[in-house]
């Protein structure tokens, strides 16, 4: 995922700001980049316009009065959550002596952190998850630039300050705080973002509804996840494009995931195929093991739906994993395994053994 898709706002490149297309500094080792150093700098009045502007601002100074080979810090981030690629991930910084090599500097452009948007909180949240999972950075480490031994500074001040101290906690509305559950969800554009998406796609999955990946992201895949929750729960039909994920929503969303956690199962394992071509190795593994055999048309060749079946253990037979879970239409289902590769009969003993030491019976899905 490109790290656009984890702010709030946009990532505007070197070239956007006016910056020299190649970053300067010496190159380093992604692997030893450990610490997630956060600044402050001033410019919090500023317009998007004006603060690419003021990024090259910084940039210049840095170059022309410090003698820097370039902008000191790694990223920029300002009040709208937006992103500014300074040196980038691969390059040594200048902007705090001492985590320069180990450190990827980020300078939050705004008047010492006393006003700290919940944009710009959620911005340098996402640029960090992102710099973690999608930028191979081991980071391990979050600090503030006078947290880092040998500086003697306020920097990155006020809230902003205690906010990194505290390990960046997910904001709500304009503190930091829990996740928000409070903000009405829809589907807009440019799509909403937060910690309270991905929470709502954990549920609308949980619950056995497909929003998709949980990426914080409240895009098409969850809003037709929510409205068909929403026409399962009330029998009300609302659109995707028309559905809001308000208190009511959630609430009846949070009785759903409740039951769903000691659910009454209609089988306790069932056997399916990825292909066509895995089919018959399915109903073989199903005859040897108990399994019944589900496919979208039904069970076992029975003219019976699965249509709102509970599974508990659902084993997927074929080349490679593929037939996605929702096409048999089940209401629950807990474990998803694979059988994959050439010795299959081999793989099917292993899962048959761990579901054995869950259920205490592997023969029994079909009584």
């Amino acid at each position: 995922m490109a790290l656009s898709d984890f702010i709030p706002g946009r990532v505007y490149s070197r070239s956007d700001c006016g910056l020299p297309s190649s970053p300067g500094g010496s190159r380093r080792a992604l692997s030893s980049v450990t610490q997630y150093v956060v600044h402050h700098t001033t410019g919090n009045a500023l317009g998007h316009t004006d603060n690419r502007r003021w990024w090259r601002s910084i940039r210049n100074f840095h170059v022309n009065q410090r003698g820097w080979a370039d902008i000191g810090y790694n990223y920029g981030v300002d009040r709208f959550g937006n992103v500014y690629v300074g040196r980038g991930r691969h390059r040594v910084g200048a902007h705090a002596p001492g985590a320069n090599h180990s450190g990827l500097g980020v300078a939050y452009m705004g008047d010492s952190g006393q006003h700290l948007t919940p944009e710009a909180q959620r911005a340098l949240r996402g640029l960090y998850r992102w710099a973690r999972t999608e930028g191979n950075l081991p980071l391990s480490q979050i600090m503030g630039h006078g947290d880092v031994p040998g500086n003697s500074t306020s920097c990155p001040g006020g809230g902003l300050r205690g906010w990194v101290r505290n390990g960046m906690p997910s904001v709500s509305g304009s503190t930091a705080t829990s996740p928000s559950q409070s903000r009405v969800l829809s589907l807009e554009s440019p799509m909403l973002r937060g910690d309270d998406v991905q929470t709502l796609q954990r549920k609308l999955a949980k619950a056995g509804f497909s929003p998709g990946s949980a990426d914080g992201i409240f895009g098409p895949a969850t809003a037709k996840a929510a409205s068909d929750f929403w026409h399962s729960h009330s029998g009300d039909r609302i659109s995707p494009s028309s559905i809001r994920v308000g208190p009511r929503v959630r609430e009846a969303l949070e009785a759903a995931v409740e039951e769903t956690k000691n659910p009454e199962w209609d089988l306790h394992v069932a056997v399916t195929a990825n292909n066509p071509v895995d089919e018959g190795m399915a109903r073989v593994l199903g005859r040897f093991y108990g399994w019944r055999y589900l496919d979208a048309h039904g069970y076992d060749g029975a003219a019976e739906q699965t249509d709102g079946l509970a599974v508990k253990h659902i084993v997927r037979v074929g080349a490679v994993a593929g037939q996605d879970v929702d096409d048999l239409r089940l209401t629950h289902h807990d474990e998803v395994f694979d059988i994959v590769g050439q010795d299959r009969h081999h793989t099917a003993g292993d899962v048959a053994d761990r579901i054995e030491s869950d259920t205490g019976t592997t023969r029994d899905a079909s009584e």
